[in-house]
């Protein structure tokens, strides 16, 4: 039943129903209080809803269960980013030190911290590839991360491209895949915005 609620959470996030998502998240850590996974949704789902010092909590308490994961890094220092960024950036700085050099996905830590370029993160995702489906997973991943780097820097084309490479992987389970929907959502609503904004601007001056 756990996973059941965490996947009708994560569900709820892709609808923009957060309300929803937060209820499903508190019940299937209510059945199990250890699921790590809930803890990194409901995380995501509090960013999202705009509720970024109660998601920061949630992340932080993901990251401290491996800090050994380049993916538990980069989801906090996404969402403390909002929060505190001189704090965020520092924090990056000291959560890299315990990070694996021979796991692909620190580069993209790495990149985040301005250490390395695009061209590197995708040249380590390849080396060491033994299958195409793992070089798929691999490629969703960075395809996200890389994306969400753009788009909370303002460059929309830039993260939508690379949103829309994340879903051409078809790595439905990952939740990469998933919330690249969410973030393609997420620019097209700016988009739209910004629209009526200048619709909205353009009759006043007639």
């Amino acid at each position: 039943m756990a996973e059941a609620h965490n996947s009708i959470g994560i569900h709820y996030i892709q609808q923009m129903d957060f309300i929803m998502a937060y209820e499903s998240f508190d019940s299937t850590l209510d059945i199990n209080p250890d699921y790590d996974f809930a803890i990194l949704n409901r995380g995501i789902a509090l960013y999202y809803g705009g509720r970024s010092e109660l998601a920061l909590a949630d992340l932080n308490r993901f990251y401290e269960k491996d800090k050994q994961d380049p993916y538990r890094v980069l989801w906090s220092f996404i969402v403390e980013q909002k929060v505190d960024r001189n704090r965020a950036l520092a924090n990056l700085a000291l959560h890299r030190k315990k990070l694996d050099d021979k796991n692909w996905a620190t580069s993209i830590v790495d990149f985040y911290r301005g250490k390395v370029d695009e061209t590197a993160v995708i040249a380590d995702l390849v080396d060491d590839v033994k299958s195409q489906k793992q070089l798929n997973d691999r490629l969703c991943e960075a395809y996200f991360y890389l994306g969400k780097y753009h788009s909370d820097l303002g460059n929309k084309v830039k993260a939508a491209n690379y949103f829309k490479l994340s879903l051409s992987t078809n790595v439905f389970e990952y939740v990469e895949y998933r919330f690249s929907r969410v973030e393609l959502a997420r620019l097209r609503e700016k988009r739209k915005e910004a629209s009526d904004s200048d619709n909205e601007s353009a009759e006043l001056t007639r």
